[in-house]
C-alpha cells in the first residue's frame, strides 16, 4: 500500500468532517436544511467514505475533486439562501412603502424615522437567519403602524404625529427632561404636560389638552433638534481642527483656543437665537480651518502628483496633489495579526461592486462571508485594497478602530461618504504612502 494513500485517506476524512460541520453551521445561520441534503447524500454515497487506505480509489486525487465540488455547491446554497431572505425582507420594505403611501401623514413620525434605518440594517446583515429576523421584526412594525394609522385616520388628526395619548405624554416628558438636562429654555411644556396627564387620567379623549400641548412641544423638539445639529457641527469642527493639526497647517496652533470659546458658548446657549449664533461661529471657523494653507509647500509649485498618505497610528488619510492637501478623512485599517503593511505603493487596479472572498476557511477566526464593496482599489499584492465598507458606519472610523470588530484583514476601509469621490479622483498609479 503506497504511503501517500493513507495520507490521502486521512486528509479526505478530515476535510469531510470540516465540511459536515460547516453545513451544520450554515443551517444554524438560516440556510434551508433541504438545500444541503443533496450535498450530504453525495458525500455519504462517495466511495471515499468507506474505502480502506489500501483501496485503489486513493491512487488518484484522493477525493479532492469531490470535496472541491461540494464546497462550491455549499457557497452557492449560502448565496441562494441569502438572496431568498433578502427578497423576503425587501418585500416587507415594499409593504412599508405602500402603507406610507396609503396613510401618508397618519403614519407616526417616530415609526417613519425608525423605518428609515431599515435599508442600512438590511445591507449590513449577512446571514439568512439574521435577515429573516429583521424582516419579521419589520413586518410586526408594519402591521402595528398600519392598524394605528387606520385608527388615526378614522378619528382625525388631533394626535398626529403621535399614535396615542401615552406616546404623546412619553415624548413630551422626554423632551422636557432633555431640555432640563441641556439647560434649554422650556417655559410651557412642563405645565401643559401635567394638564394633559390629569385630563387623560379623568377618562375620555383629552382633545383640548392635546391641542394645547402640541405646538409648544413641537417648538421644543425643534429647539432640541437645533441643539443636536449644532453639537454635530461642533464635533465636525473638532475633527477638522484635528486634521489641521495632523497636517501642521499654517494656523493650526491657534484653532484649539478658538474652538474652546465656541464650545463654551454652545454649552451656555439656551434658546434658538443663541444656538444660531453659535452655529454661525462654527461655520466661520470651520471655513477658516479648511482654507488654511498647509506648511508643506502647498501653493508654491510643489511637484509630486497625487498622493494618498495613510497614518496607521492616527487612522487618518490625507489626499494631496502637488504638495497641496485636497481632502482628509478617517480610516479603519488591519486588525491585530493582520495589520496593514507600511511603505510606498501604487494603485494598480480599480473595480466597482467588488466581492471579497475569505482566503481563510470557515472555523478560522479570520473567516468572513463574501462581502461586496462598492469601490475597491488594489495597492499591494496579496489582496490589499483601499475600499469602502458598507457594513461599517462612518461614525466607527478613526483612532482605535483598527482594534475593533470593524477592523479589516489588512485592507484600508474608507468612509462610504468619501469613497465615491476618491475612486474618481485617484488615477491608476497614484502613490500610496502608509506610515506606522
Amino acid at each position: 500500500m503506497p504511503a501517500n494513500n493513507a495520507t490521502r485517506q486521512a486528509s479526505f476524512v478530515s476535510q469531510a468532517h470540516q465540511l459536515t460541520a460547516a453545513w451544520d453551521q450554515d443551517v444554524a445561520q438560516g440556510v434551508p436544511a433541504a438545500s444541503l441534503v443533496p450535498l450530504r447524500q453525495q458525500l455519504t454515497a462517495s466511495p471515499y467514505q468507506t474505502a480502506p487506505a489500501s483501496s485503489s480509489v486513493w491512487n488518484s486525487n484522493g477525493g479532492s475533486r469531490l470535496l472541491t465540488s461540494l464546497t462550491d455547491q455549499t457557497t452557492i446554497a449560502w448565496i441562494a439562501a441569502v438572496d431568498a431572505s433578502r427578497q423576503r425582507a425587501s418585500a416587507v420594505l415594499d409593504r412599508w412603502t405602500a402603507v406610507v403611501t396609503q396613510y401618508a401623514s397618519y403614519v407616526p413620525g417616530d415609526a417613519t424615522n425608525a423605518a428609515a434605518a431599515w435599508p442600512a440594517q438590511l445591507a449590513a446583515a449577512y446571514a439568512p437567519a439574521e435577515i429573516d429576523k429583521l424582516g419579521t421584526s419589520w413586518s410586526t412594525t408594519v402591521d402595528a403602524v398600519q392598524q394605528t394609522a387606520s385608527v388615526n385616520r378614522a378619528h382625525g388628526v388631533v394626535l398626529q404625529p403621535y399614535s396615542s395619548v401615552s406616546q404623546l405624554i412619553s415624548v413630551a416628558d422626554g423632551a422636557a427632561a432633555t431640555a432640563r438636562a441641556d439647560g434649554l429654555n422650556d417655559p410651557d411644556v412642563p405645565a401643559l404636560l401635567s394638564a394633559l396627564q390629569a385630563a387623560a387620567a379623568g377618562g375620555g379623549f383629552p382633545e383640548a389638552a392635546i391641542r394645547a400641548l402640541q405646538s409648544p412641544l413641537r417648538t421644543l423638539r425643534e429647539l432640541i433638534n437645533q441643539e443636536n445639529g449644532v453639537a454635530a457641527a461642533l464635533a465636525g469642527l473638532q475633527r477638522d481642527i484635528g486634521a489641521a493639526a495632523a497636517l501642521n497647517t499654517t494656523n493650526a496652533a491657534s484653532f484649539p483656543a478658538q474652538y474652546g470659546d465656541i464650545a463654551a458658548a454652545f454649552h451656555a446657549a439656551s434658546d434658538s437665537p443663541s444656538l444660531g449664533a453659535v452655529a454661525a461661529r462654527i461655520a466661520a471657523l470651520d471655513s477658516t480651518v479648511n482654507a488654511d494653507p498647509a506648511a508643506n509647500g502647498c501653493g508654491r509649485g510643489a511637484a509630486g502628483g497625487k498622493v494618498i498618505t495613510i497614518s496607521l497610528s492616527q487612522q487618518r488619510v490625507v489626499f494631496s496633489q502637488d504638495g497641496c492637501t485636497v481632502r482628509t478623512s478617517l480610516v479603519t485599517t488591519g486588525r491585530d495579526q493582520l495589520r496593514t503593511p507600511t511603505g510606498t505603493f501604487h494603485i494598480f487596479s480599480k473595480a466597482t461592486h467588488f466581492t471579497f472572498i475569505s482566503p481563510w476557511p470557515k472555523g478560522s477566526p479570520f473567516y468572513y462571508y463574501p462581502s461586496v464593496a462598492n469601490y475597491a482599489m488594489g495597492f499591494a499584492g496579496g489582496g490589499y485594497y483601499i475600499h469602502d465598507a458598507p457594513w461599517e458606519p462612518d461614525s466607527a472610523f478613526g483612532p482605535g478602530s483598527q482594534n475593533s470588530s470593524n477592523a479589516s484583514h489588512g485592507c484600508v476601509h474608507i468612509e462610504s461618504s468619501v469613497m465615491p469621490w476618491l475612486y474618481g479622483w485617484a488615477d491608476m498609479g497614484t502613490t500610496v504612502v502608509i506610515t506606522g
